[in-house]
């Protein structure tokens, strides 16, 4: 499996950009677009496509989890070469992956070598839940909240730690307590490649571990 964790895209050419257009030619590549929530008007797809332009991508395709779901359009998805999970709403997008029991269905893309790219929200959602999240927001937001992932892997990643690194004191006692469980803190523009279980680190990231920051 072909797993991309990504906090966010906003510097051209970032080492995750990079390695992801090391494995695919941008100008015969078909991206497909999955949003954490719907987009009827298409203004963060939209944003993607601008984004993944710069590099030579033409051809996309669009698919909602959500009030625009149609499971007629899951072959197109699966004939991707690549598939966007958007940033957002993670708990709604973790609720619209278990409605559609989609996870079987991005394995089936996974299985047949298919690269799987998660910003944000969409890095979460790979994860075996994303409990770090009452970290950063409190436990009160989320106490009645399910915040478990689809476990593609068996470690935990926090996205955007360049408006976090206040927190490193808290994610060091949160590791202690989940100590089952390596965590990748990782700021925009850097990330994480997992090719078969062998993981690349993008950048510079921060690996957390046992209550003990190890990078």
């Amino acid at each position: 499996m072909k797993l991309f964790f990504h906090s966010d895209h906003t510097t051209f050419n970032n080492p995750v950009d990079k390695k992801i257009f090391s494995l695919l030619n941008p100008k015969l590549a078909r991206i497909g677009y999955i949003p954490s929530v719907s987009d009827p008007t298409r203004k963060y797809f939209n944003r993607t496509k601008d984004w993944y332009k710069k590099y030579g991508v033409k051809n996309y395709q669009y698919f909602d989890l959500g009030e625009e779901y149609n499971e007629r359009d899951i072959e197109k998805l699966l004939s991707c070469d690549l598939i966007h999970l958007s940033g957002g709403d993670t708990i709604e997008f973790a609720k619209n992956i278990k409605k559609r029991d989609f996870k079987k269905t991005l394995k089936q893309f996974l299985d047949k070598g298919g690269i799987l790219v998660g910003i944000s929200a969409g890095s979460y959602v790979m994860t075996p839940h994303f409990e770090i999240k009452r970290v950063v927001y409190t436990e009160e937001v989320y106490k009645d909240e399910d915040l478990q992932g689809m476990g593609l892997v068996d470690f935990e990643f926090l996205p955007h730690l360049q408006v976090k690194r206040h927190l490193i004191e808290k994610f060091i006692d949160y590791s202690k307590i989940n100590e089952e469980r390596t965590i990748y803190l990782c700021e925009d523009n850097n990330g994480i490649f997992v090719d078969d279980g062998k993981i690349e680190i993008l950048g510079e990231v921060l690996i957390l571990k046992n209550g003990e920051l190890i990078k």
